[in-house]
């Protein structure tokens, strides 16, 4: 099964035309304008944006998710609702109040998830990406508003050929051109939504590639500009391997001047971690994620529930429903996502999430190597219920449950975001000292 899905998925991008490929024109021509207009930016300390017009996100049709957008329009302000699973079963309506706050605005970057043939996406979205940043981003919009753009991601087909063994050396100068289209698309979409945004803070949002373009984005951008640091309120980007040190002032680590989050309250700081069941056999093996490979660092792993309440119970908001390619890579028992094992049972429940209140348990831990949050489910009194989060590859292929990174700590990120922003609003009124 695994081969006919890598063939599925590689014949696409072994395909490829070299009119695929990115542009290294365009990337010069856009690299050029920002580079014009950074010429002309304002003085130290004031916004280096404002007045910048995207040639591309100046127009709302380029963003999944924008406050300008109309309501049918914006992604993010799709359906939100949950149900709770008891323990015996029960299906209850979730009633979660999140508060909002008009002092930040948060910027999603999605997850590789384009099926597209070639080594990039294009900017008509597809319903992988649609459906991935409802589950993944919508819930933000309880907290704040979130601009999520539409970027040339490099796609499932390009990382599917480049784990065929034997070809990875071969796709390699191809991803990284992938990832420079990318890059330069995230870049051009972040200068917009800050010209937009003037003196609002802003939370960067992510998972898996977008996580790793906005690792990008904090160390070369928004690190060296007074500005961008001063606004620059936190990051949510788990599914990326972010290394720190495991001894003070030694290692190569992914930011120079942002730490992780340690209390509810910290701003100017990063949360990240990787997320595997408790026993995921992966662990003793080969994980892809939660490992560095500088000298002296390890992984990030920064339990958001603990930062929030002080618990290793996990809130999370599990999707009901998975898009099409994710139901073809994971686990057969899986793939129906849904609290019961039966999937019959599982269309009982009519909102898009459900929840298992006080079930989930996450504890960063380090093991074999590897540093991530080791996830377990509480016995279910009603054997009917899953005992396993649903989430895993099948193959064991190291991704542990990688998918649903966000998802199992949902709601204890949402709540985090505006405690961050409660902070940052304080900071600049004067009301606490800035880090």
């Amino acid at each position: 099964m695994l081969a006919i899905l890598l063939f599925a998925l590689v014949l696409p991008a072994a395909c490829m035309r070299t009119s695929d490929a990115p542009s290294k024109t365009a990337l010069a021509e856009q690299a050029g304008a920002t580079a014009r207009f950074m010429a002309k930016a304002a003085a130290p300390g004031e916004n280096p944006y404002r007045g910048y017009r995207s040639r591309h996100y100046s127009e709302a049709r380029h963003w999944l998710c924008h406050p300008g957008q109309a309501r049918a329009d914006n992604v993010c302000r799709s359906d939100t609702r949950a149900t709770a699973v008891g323990p015996d079963g029960r299906l209850t309506p979730l009633k979660t109040s999140f508060e909002r706050t008009s002092a930040v605005a948060c910027f999603y970057v999605y997850p590789t998830a384009s099926m597209a043939m070639g080594a990039n996406a294009d900017f008509t979205p597809d319903d992988e990406t649609v459906a991935i940043t409802k589950i993944q981003a919508a819930l933000y919009q309880r907290a704040c508003d979130v601009y999520a753009p539409v970027y040339r991601q490099s796609t499932l087909s390009l990382m599917a050929l480049d784990m065929v063994p034997g070809v990875k050396r071969m796709t390699s100068p191809a991803k990284q051109d992938a990832y420079a289209m990318a890059y330069a698309d995230v870049v051009d979409a972040f200068m917009q939504f800050v010209g937009e945004n003037d003196d609002r803070g802003f939370i960067l949002i992510g998972h898996s590639q977008g996580s790793e373009l906005l690792m990008r984005l904090i160390r070369d951008v928004i690190e060296p500009d007074a500005y961008l640091s001063q606004h620059f309120v936190a990051a949510h980007i788990p599914g990326a391997n972010i290394a720190v040190n495991r001894v003070p002032a030694q290692g190569d680590t992914s930011f120079r001047h942002t730490p992780a989050c340690r209390t509810a309250d910290d701003i100017h700081c990063v949360v990240g971690y990787s997320s595997f069941s408790r026993d995921d056999p992966a662990l003793g093996e080969a994980p892809k994620y939660g490992v560095t490979e500088a000298a002296n660092t390890q992984a990030l792993c920064v339990n958001p529930a603990q930062l929030v309440n002080g618990s290793t119970r996990l809130d999370a908001r599990l999707p009901t429903g998975y898009p099409p390619v994710f139901r073809l890579i994971l686990k057969p028992t899986d793939a129906n996502a849904g609290p019961f094992r039966d999937g019959a049972l599982n269309d009982a429940i009519d909102t898009p999430f459900y929840a298992l209140p006080g079930r989930i348990h996450g504890r960063c831990v380090a093991h074999g190597g590897a540093h991530y949050l080791a996830v377990s489910i509480d016995t279910p009194e009603n054997v009917a219920l899953i005992d396993q989060l649903p989430g895993a590859f099948f193959g064991n292929t190291g991704w542990g449950l990688h998918l649903i990174d966000i998802n199992v700590a949902q709601a204890d990120l949402v709540r985090l975001a505006t405690r961050q922003a409660k902070a940052w609003a304080a900071s600049r009124a004067g009301q606490s000292k800035p880090r």
